[in-house]
């Protein structure tokens, strides 16, 4: 009789930090035999271009990728779960934009854990996760319940200027570059960026990206 063999369950990581990427390729091995790591990456351009040519069963990753801030990981990742519903997807991040991390959390294929939780925690999560549920840690759900509202009266008393930087803001650009754009200083750029969360009573850029969907895009 021969025996029962059963397929590991193929895994990609992604995380900027070469050596964080192999501590957590280390940790699974050492405590998951059922589970095989495929691929390596360090951002998440890298890991989609890979998975248009390479099958895998999930993607552990970070949110913010080597130059990549956590919104265009973010987008580039809901691309890939389009091209790849089957792809199962955990997110293991210090990102605490609720905007960027609702958007995911919309998505019965993603689950999501806070960096903050010892390993133990995580590896419990990550447990459940294999077992096929959706996890959200419990500082996940916190940053969720505690989304603010838009208030639009607010938006209306931006100035051009002020929206036009935020606009730059939500796509990804520095506020250098928004400088070299506009042909403004940065310090011109940081002051309209500063009176406009004045305006729109934000007290930090968490609080400020989770109005993202509000604004139109450029």
């Amino acid at each position: 009789m021969q025996p029962v063999t059963t397929s590991k369950m193929t895994v990609a990581l992604m995380n900027s930090f070469p050596l964080l990427l192999e501590g957590m390729a280390g940790f699974i091995k050492d405590n998951h035999e059922n589970v095989e790591i495929v691929s390596q990456d360090i951002s998440m351009l890298q890991v989609s271009e890979r998975l248009q040519y390479q099958q895998v069963d999930m993607l552990i990753a970070d949110l913010s990728g080597q130059n990549e801030t956590a919104f265009i990981g973010c987008g580039r990742l809901l691309e890939l779960c389009s091209a790849q519903p089957r792809l199962r997807v955990l997110i293991y991040t210090h990102c605490k934009e609720s905007d960027v991390l609702s958007k995911l959390a919309a998505r019965k294929n993603i689950s999501i854990i806070e960096r903050s939780h010892s390993l133990g925690q995580a590896d419990y999560y990550f447990e459940r996760f294999l077992s096929g549920e959706q996890v959200l840690s419990p500082l996940i759900e916190n940053l969720l319940a505690r989304r603010p509202e838009c208030d639009f009266g607010k938006l209306n008393k931006l100035t051009r200027c002020e929206n036009d930087v935020l606009l730059y803001l939500f796509n990804g650009l520095s506020l250098g570059q928004i400088a070299e754009r506009k042909n403004l200083s940065v310090k011109t750029i940081s002051a309209h960026k500063c009176n406009a969360m004045r305006k729109l009573h934000l007290a930090n850029d968490s609080e400020l990206f989770s109005l993202r969907n509000s604004f139109t895009y450029l």
